[in-house]
């Protein structure tokens, strides 16, 4: 368990938090509504601190709590996939057991016609939307520092609760968690759902039945005939194949979608560009060489981070998108914000 460190302090009438180690300060702005980077009135919000509408929860989407939600999970994979009741309990966590039948194959053929097919890799899409976008906590809500937190925050800020019906597609989503949470922070919004893998399409297609969401619609094919206000993609950029064994390319895959962005819309996204390098577990889905634009980047064995992210925001850049958020980036016209971890944010 986490020691608390920062606390709140009153310094000549104005209120921070700080640390009770480096005394470093974070500022409030005078509503207390946003918590800034530093001490000053300038500096870019790190945090929302009363949001314009409650956060989604397993309660608001599901009517139950933590245990009731794996409940649920437990009997869509084993009355509708076919699952036992034994490889659900055992896979529902992280690092699922049974993908390692699928880590040969993947090794040796990269193939994600066959990968994205299988049911078992419905645990995969299970694993990454629970423990990486999400990262939901036993109180039902995601982590303050997950990338579903910051996509809804950074929309917020955005504007999209003042938006007339946005339209906002959820690329490679898996079980439709973020899909869900987003359709419901914004009821004013129309969500796309779009998801390859056929078992974790029926995974989702239950749960938004259980919910009860009116504004999503579940995508028959990839591509979407409306324009987009906002296109988001978490975990989703880095597992497109090329035609070339063990390189993948977002483009021209994510080019159809960025097109039908409207001027002044968004692109919003997280990855783990390096999970692949990652001797600590295997990884499915991920390539170890990446194209962009037709120029090939490989991962320098003798530094830390592959130089894909840079790389694929050098490519949304050549397409006319401008980052909004981080500490010297645009922000929405009013206020800058950074978030911890994320997601990135750009505006065409």
């Amino acid at each position: 368990m986490s020691v608390q460190k920062w606390f709140d302090v009153t310094i000549k009438g104005v209120d921070y938090k700080q640390h009770t180690d480096t005394k470093a300060l974070r500022r409030y702005d005078s509503n207390k509504k946003y918590l800034l980077h530093g001490p000053k009135a300038t500096d870019p919000i790190f945090r929302i601190m009363i949001n314009n509408k409650p956060i989604p929860n397993y309660n608001s989407l599901f009517n139950t709590d933590y245990d009731g939600f794996i409940k649920i999970l437990e009997n869509i994979y084993v009355n509708d996939l076919g699952f036992t009741q034994d490889q659900f309990l055992k896979n529902y966590k992280k690092n699922p057991p049974i993908l390692e039948s699928l880590y040969p194959q993947w090794y040796k053929t990269r193939d994600c016609g066959w990968l994205y097919n299988t049911k078992e890799y419905s645990l995969e899409t299970l694993n990454c939307s629970l423990y990486v976008t999400c990262q939901l906590e036993k109180s039902g809500i995601p982590s303050k520092f997950s990338s579903l937190i910051g996509a809804l925050n950074s929309l917020e800020l955005l504007g999209y609760d003042q938006k007339e019906n946005p339209k906002i597609l959820d690329l490679c989503s898996g079980m439709g968690i973020s899909s869900l949470m987003i359709a419901k922070r914004f009821p004013n919004a129309t969500v796309y759902y779009n998801e390859l893998n056929p078992s974790s399409k029926k995974v989702f297609k239950e749960l938004l039945k259980i919910s009860g969401i009116k504004n999503i619609v579940v995508l028959k094919s990839e591509e979407v005939d409306e324009d987009l206000d906002c296109v988001v993609g978490f975990e989703a950029v880095e597992h497109i194949p090329t035609s070339k064994f063990n390189v993948g390319s977002p483009y021209p895959w994510l080019d159809k979608f960025l097109n039908q962005i409207k001027e002044g819309g968004h692109f919003i996204y997280k990855t783990m560009w390096n999970s692949e390098f990652n001797d600590k577990h295997d990884t499915l889905g991920h390539f170890e060489e990446y194209e962009f634009d037709n120029v090939s980047y490989k991962k320098d064995p003798n530094k830390k981070n592959a130089p894909f992210h840079k790389a694929f925001e050098k490519s949304l850049f050549r397409r006319g998108y401008q980052r909004v958020d981080g500490a010297q980036s645009l922000g929405n016209g009013k206020v800058k914000f950074s978030f911890r971890s994320g997601p990135y944010v750009y505006q065409k």
